[in-house]
């Protein structure tokens, strides 16, 4: 089969395309350009199936598929932009642009593909009352080698100067909906029990210098939250740390739980949206946007070795058996089959 991924080969498109190409299929990827509105046809022209992740990339295989007759997928890597608006709305006018041009394609784009993914049954709940999409639910998955419970975090707690400190770890990116202020405030409430504690929050984001101006401008958290560059081997982060804290408000899935659980790391995360579903017994949940309760369950698992060591294992195994890229991939090549098939008909 001849399979073509729109946009740029992120982490999904890249273990995807891995796991068609051990197959025997043959994966292009498309990039998104408004140069040469006319090259595209080249791009496509001898796909069997042209895989779209973002609607503001599937203008180009709709054309395709009402001229030339090639089916697409549609997968949404998300909630869709319009719960993200109201979140997100007036932060920047480029990310006010991107998901409301993405809003306004996600119906058009869903309704003429062949199919459409969702990365978890929330995510699908949400498609389908925003947008009305019916969708194939399709867990993403993590690289169980680059993360796993054997890699180190030695060198980490070496580099931020930790020694026996307690470690609580953030990762995301520094917007509204992934309510980073939560994770802070909590840490006042931490603090007296674990004084040498360190909180390491990871990411970047429109929101990271009004949160590093939060931090410095309280003695508790300066001393205690970590700002750590670009960190390109985020596996070892995982490593140092006793507790992962997750506390988004609308998660689509969560490639960082994920992450985390592969390590062996405890999870601590909200109790609304994709967390339940993806975490579930192997972790602890929080009413989301309590910070009282994140740092009740923190210290919970802080307090209890035999419990953190028991929810790490857990999350490992249930990693191994639910969010593999070869079980992703196979789920989506038997829709890409079905959509041929319905093509033929």
């Amino acid at each position: 089969m001849n399979i073509v991924i729109t946009n740029s080969p992120g982490e999904y498109s890249i273990q995807l395309a891995k796991e068609f190409t051990k197959r025997g299929h043959t994966v292009k990827f498309a990039q998104f350009s408004l140069r040469h509105p006319f090259h595209f046809i080249r791009e496509f022209q001898n796909a069997d199936i042209i895989h779209v992740n973002y609607a503001c990339h599937g203008l180009k295989p709709l054309v395709i598929n009402k001229f030339f007759g090639i089916p697409y997928i549609f997968t949404v890597h998300g909630v869709g932009a319009k719960d993200l608006l109201k979140y997100e709305y007036g932060l920047s006018k480029k990310v006010d642009f991107f998901h409301v041009i993405e809003h306004k394609l996600t119906s058009l784009i869903s309704r003429n593909a062949r199919a459409v993914i969702s990365i978890s049954q929330f995510a699908a709940s949400r498609l389908k009352k925003n947008y009305g999409i019916k969708t194939y639910t399709v867990y993403h998955g993590v690289d169980l080698n680059k993360f796993n419970p054997s890699i180190s975090g030695r060198y980490i707690r070496k580099k931020l100067g930790l020694k026996n400190n307690p470690v609580m770890l953030w990762v995301g990116r520094f917007i509204p909906w992934k309510d980073p202020f939560t994770f802070l405030n909590a840490i006042p409430l931490i603090l007296p029990k674990y004084p040498s504690a360190k909180f390491i929050m990871l990411g970047e984001g429109p929101l990271k210098l009004n949160i590093k101006s939060f931090v410095k401008n309280s003695p508790q958290l300066r001393s205690s939250v970590i700002f750590p560059a670009f960190a390109e081997k985020i596996n070892e982060y995982y490593a140092a740390a006793n507790v992962f804290a997750f506390t988004s408000i609308c998660e689509g899935f969560g490639y960082v739980l994920t992450e985390a659980m592969a390590c062996g790391i405890p999870v601590v995360a909200s109790n609304q949206g994709s967390p339940p579903e993806v975490v579930g017994d192997a972790g602890l949940f929080f009413q989301t946007g309590d910070s009282n309760d994140l740092s009740q369950k923190i210290l919970t698992v802080l307090s209890d070795k035999a419990l953190a060591r028991k929810m790490g294992q857990k999350g490992r195994k249930r990693v191994e058996r639910r969010f593999r890229w070869d079980i992703c991939a196979r789920q989506i090549m038997n829709i890409y089959n079905k959509a041929l098939v319905q093509e033929k008909k």
